[in-house]
């Protein structure tokens, strides 16, 4: 089963409303303190992804883009107050990308993005709301399908900013809206080396526990 636009869409319009109204309902019996030690977060959202792939001995850029899915989870410790540091893995599923090549080639497959490696978060507030959030480190770039085994690598960064709403002392619900820059290159079995440049930004639901 190959989830569809269609399908995804009021998943996505639920858990941002839910988040939202939770949230809202939690700010009148939410207890203001100083976050430290572990800290946990995971966020699901909307992503709009756009890749220019560039083939060698083909002239010219393949445009490949569409909407989906965006995702994070990370983990790190509190090194000073409002300052976290640890490591995660942000990326998404894009449903049924549309190809722009001038020759009306279309695309069969989904598309997978992931960044992973080192991350950090600062709070301007220790207590919550406003915060920022940084990913370095490795990205990828396949086609959601069984039978396609390549997988474009490279680097990747991810840059958010966002907002928590302390539920209690240790719990809190929030947005964070993000780009995610991908730079990945693959020798495929089926074409000659093709080097990638993806801009993904992102608007996700978050929870964390710190």
């Amino acid at each position: 089963y190959t989830l569809s636009l269609h399908d995804a869409l009021p998943i996505l319009r639920l858990a941002l409303v839910s988040v939202l109204l939770v949230a809202v309902a939690g700010l009148a019996h939410a207890e203001s303190a100083p976050k430290e030690g572990f800290h946990f977060t995971f966020g699901v959202g909307g992503a709009q992804h756009t890749t220019f792939s560039r083939i060698e001995g083909f002239d010219g850029d393949v445009e490949i883009s569409g909407f989906g899915i965006g995702g994070m989870v990370a983990v790190g410790w509190t090194l000073a107050p409002g300052f976290v540091l640890g490591g995660g893995a942000m990326g998404g599923h894009i449903i049924d990308p549309s190809i722009d090549d001038g020759q009306g080639f279309e695309a069969s497959n989904d598309l997978i993005f992931l960044v992973s490696g080192l991350y950090a978060d600062y709070s301007f507030d220790p207590t919550g709301g406003l915060h920022l959030q940084l990913l370095l480190g490795l990205g990828t770039l396949e086609e959601g399908a069984d039978d396609i085994e390549d997988v474009a690598i490279g680097f990747g960064a991810t840059v958010g900013v966002g907002y928590r709403f302390p539920l209690d002392p240790k719990w809190s619900l929030g947005v964070i809206a993000r780009m995610q820059v991908l730079a990945t290159s693959a020798e495929y079995t089926s074409a000659d080396e093709v080097s990638n440049l993806s801009l993904v930004p992102a608007l996700l639901a978050s929870v964390t526990w710190h």
